[in-house]
């Protein structure tokens, strides 16, 4: 359901939210025998990097329609989440400002969640943005050297999220896109980044009450929380 504002008797303003679907894509996609039959990894990969795009921008949009006078903390963020997104700033820098703003101390680039979101990021950037494979091969067919796909695989298997390259051509994404381990690393990924970001939020403002409330229908926050 919207948020509403009621800007007078006459009129109101409605802020929906996409993020929350986006997750549920996501999560179905981590989900075996689920519907979502067609490279269920990749899809997941791109719409939970799309889902922190729309918590982020939502953030925004929902910090301005109920900014109330005092809260300059909140003001100053929508403003530079703005600035960002008119600068076309990568969202891990709108993830970083978001974070050392509310609580002073950035997120550790060498730690998750931040270390497995850059991934992730890097992850969907190379499913929408291809670059081709280049393969060194010997005269039995055998691959020589590597290229910046393969480590990109190579970095998932080590963390075992797919198998491993083997020497022989075969284009990287054919590694991850029905391997359901990805889907459910880029799920359990994007909710960190969420609920990092919800941690460090000033309690009892609207914009938090709306975000809690979000939150725990979606089952990312326990009762107590």
């Amino acid at each position: 359901m919207p948020l509403v504002n009621n800007t007078s008797k006459d009129s109101h303003q409605d802020l929906g939210f996409a993020f929350p679907k986006l997750l549920e894509i996501t999560k179905q996609c981590a989900i075996k025998d689920t519907k979502v039959s067609c490279s269920p990894s990749i899809i997941a990969v791109v719409v939970a990097a799309a889902a922190l795009e729309s918590f982020i921008s939502d953030l925004a949009a929902l910090i301005e329609f109920g900014l109330k006078p005092h809260q300059e903390l909140l003001g100053k963020l929508a403003t530079e989440l703005n600035r960002l997104e008119n600068k076309r700033e990568p969202l891990t820098s709108k993830y970083q400002a978001t974070k050392s703003m509310l609580s002073g101390v950035p997120f550790d680039k060498g730690r998750p969640p931040f270390k497995e979101f850059q991934l992730l990021i890097r992850v969907r950037n190379q499913l929408v943005h291809p670059k081709a494979d280049l393969f060194h091969s010997n005269k039995e067919g055998y691959v020589i050297g590597r290229n910046s796909n393969q480590e990109i695989v190579e970095t998932l298997a080590d963390k075992g999220l797919c198998e491993k390259p083997v020497r022989h051509r075969k284009e990287w994404f054919n590694y991850i896109e029905n391997d359901l381990r990805v889907a459910d690393w880029a799920y359990s990924t994007s909710t960190a980044m969420i609920l990092e970001i919800f941690k460090v939020f000033p309690k009892k403002s609207l914009a938090w009450l709306v975000l809690h409330s979000k939150l725990r229908d979606m089952g990312l926050l326990k009762d107590r929380e």
